[in-house]
C-alpha cells in the first residue's frame, strides 16, 4: 500500500520551490518542466507527429501540467499551512 507521504517529484520541486525561490529550487522546477515536456513530445513522435509539431506542443503540455502543479503546491503551503504540504 502507498505511503501517504510519498508524491511525484515534479509535485516536491514545486512545494520546495514556493517555500524557498532560490535558483536550486528554480532549476528543480524548470528540469521537471523540461522533462515533462520532453515525456510529451517523445509521445507525440511515437504517433507520428512531426518533430517541430510535437517539440511545440510538449512545451504547451508542459507549461499547462506545470501551472497547475505550481498553483497547487502555491495554495498547499498558503492555505494548508508548510507542515500539511509536507505530508
Amino acid at each position: 500500500m502507498a505511503n501517504n507521504t510519498s508524491r511525484l517529484p515534479s509535485y516536491q520541486c514545486a512545494i520546495d520551490f514556493v517555500e524557498s525561490p532560490n535558483i536550486p529550487n528554480t532549476v528543480n522546477v524548470v528540469g521537471s518542466w523540461v522533462g515533462r515536456a520532453l515525456i510529451v513530445a517523445a509521445g507525440m513522435a511515437v504517433s507520428g507527429k512531426d518533430f517541430e509539431e510535437s517539440v511545440k506542443n510538449g512545451m504547451i503540455a508542459a507549461t499547462t501540467i506545470e501551472i497547475f502543479v505550481l498553483g497547487h503546491a502555491l495554495y498547499s503551503v498558503k492555505y494548508l499551512g508548510s507542515e500539511e504540504a509536507s505530508k
